[in-house]
């Protein structure tokens, strides 16, 4: 049985959301947490809550149609960070996610909505409302591959073996390609549809591979699944 997570953190988060979808993180973040909405002069929304258990500040600029948001909170409540991991997911955005459970972490780092890497970090101690402090023995679980090792949070560590490929995304392919010349890029939505599932699939593995460590026979058949579904996202990615 996998450890039970005690509480999940977001640093840095920024993403940009559909008006509408912005509405519905909002509220779904209200609900559960209880936080405090504040409208600036600026029309700009900020969004806090500290009750000892959840703590969220998020900064919300918003436009016609759509809404940037960024932020960092510590949230106990499995379905709000559910919320904002899932915004950064669909919508490319950015972030650190960092999961707590007894006697270690988890840190994920998001760009544009893709994993870059996940490493646990084992602590001498769990602080709730403090910075932890961290110990030696962080162990990658997942790296990009071309990733350099400045970008972790916790110092160097070697690529696994079959781990993904660090790739532009179809974004900023396009963009390239649209300096080079004026032909338009068109993208079918059955990709875009299909790629999101990839990652979500993929995500998923992730955790699988946390949950089963101990057993080495699953983590070979998750690390054999997991590298058909990152040559299917790459084969679709172009």
């Amino acid at each position: 049985m996998g450890s039970r997570r005690i509480a999940s953190e977001f640093r840095a988060l920024d993403v940009w959301v559909p008006r509408e979808d912005g509405e519905k993180l909002l509220y779904h973040l209200r609900s559960r947490l209880r936080a405090r909405a504040r409208v600036l002069d600026n029309g700009d929304v900020e969004i806090h809550c500290d009750d000892r258990v959840n703590r969220i500040v998020l900064h919300i600029e918003t436009f016609p149609t759509k809404f940037h948001l960024r932020g960092e909170g510590y949230l106990t409540d499995r379905s709000a960070a559910e919320v904002l991991r899932s915004a950064v997911l669909r919508h490319r955005g950015s972030c650190v996610m960092i999961r707590y459970f007894q006697g270690f972490a988890v840190v994920y780092r998001y760009d544009t909505g893709r994993v870059e890497y996940i490493e646990k970090v084992p602590m001498h101690t769990f602080l709730r409302s403090t910075p932890t402090e961290v110990a030696e023995g962080t162990e990658v679980i997942f790296r990009a591959r071309g990733r350099s090792e400045g970008g972790s949070l916790h110092g160097p560590a070697v690529a696994l073996p079959g781990g993904g490929v660090s790739r532009k995304t179809m974004r900023e392919r396009n963009s390239a390609l649209r300096g080079a010349s004026s032909e338009i890029v068109v993208v079918d939505p059955e990709d875009f549809r299909r790629i999101a599932q990839l990652r979500e699939a993929i995500d998923r593995l992730l955790d699988a591979r946390l949950r089963y460590a101990g057993d080495e026979k699953r983590v070979r058949a998750i690390d054999a699944r997991l590298k058909r579904l990152v040559q299917k996202l790459l084969q679709l990615e172009g």
